[in-house]
This record gives structure tokens, C-alpha cells and sequence, in this order.
């Protein structure tokens, strides 16, 4: 009964990680926040920002035409004023994160993106030893008292 018990408890804890990992979101935002197509089309286990790219082009370019159709004339004009209520999440999300891989150099002449962990893990370290090393050569100091 108690290995009943503990089994039915893990199966409750685990089962909503299977059941919610449906589409990969590489930028976590908000489930409230509904996921553009072009985010679907992209595989995010190998990402290209050159597909990628092409990817958001293509879609920013067929829902302006969808949205052209849809609006009034008068409309087209106030589309200008609006700004920011435009503004796509998902897109400003993508940028930060490509300019960030660009900022790593972990984006390839071919659009490929290659993040070497391994290299960043030891910059890491040697950071700590250098934080490390300068705050035990200033404890070390010859200090006296003021005053």
C-alpha cells in the first residue's frame, strides 16, 4: 500500500512536465501571451538565425497583408499612431537573444548557432579565482588604525 501511495504521488508530480512541454518556448514567456506561428516553424534545437530570419520576414510580411484586407482605409493611417501596441513579444524576445549570441560569438557565418559551454564554464571559474585572489591580497594588507 505505501509503495501504492508513493508511486500515485510521483505519477502526480511528474506528469505535468510531459503534459505542458508541447511546443518548445525557447524565451519563456507568459502562457498568457499567445505564440506566434513563425515561433512553431522555427526547430529550436538547432537554430539558424538566417532561417529564423527568413522565417519572421515571411510571416511579418503575410500578416500585414491580412491585416491590410481587413482594415478599413481610414484605419491604415492610425496603424502609425498606435506604436508600441503592435509590438510582438515573441519578436523582441528573439532579438535579445540573437544579439545576445552575437555578443558570445556563438553564431557561425552560416546563420548556425554553436554555444560552447564547456568555454564558458571555465571563464566562469577563472573569474572567481581572480575575484578570489584580489580580495585575500587586499585582507592581506598592512592596515592601521585611523584616528
Amino acid at each position: 500500500m505505501k509503495k501504492f501511495i508513493t508511486v500515485s504521488v510521483l505519477l502526480l508530480i511528474i506528469c505535468p512536465f510531459f503534459l505542458s512541454a508541447k511546443t518548445p518556448d525557447p524565451f519563456h514567456l507568459p502562457a498568457s501571451i499567445p505564440v506566434p506561428e513563425w515561433v512553431k516553424q522555427v526547430d529550436w534545437s538547432a537554430p539558424n538565425v538566417q532561417a529564423i530570419d527568413k522565417i519572421i520576414y515571411q510571416y511579418k510580411k503575410s500578416a500585414s497583408a491580412v491585416r491590410n484586407e481587413e482594415q478599413k482605409p481610414e484605419q491604415l493611417g492610425d496603424a502609425d499612431k498606435r506604436g508600441s501596441e503592435n509590438e510582438e513579444p515573441y519578436e523582441t524576445a528573439y532579438i535579445r537573444w540573437r544579439m545576445q549570441m552575437a555578443m558570445k560569438k556563438a553564431i557561425k557565418p552560416d546563420g548556425s548557432v554553436f554555444v560552447d559551454e564547456n568555454k564558458y564554464m571555465q571563464e566562469l571559474k577563472d573569474r572567481a579565482g581572480d575575484q578570489r585572489r584580489l580580495s585575500s591580497s587586499m585582507m592581506s594588507g598592512n592596515w592601521t588604525e585611523l584616528g
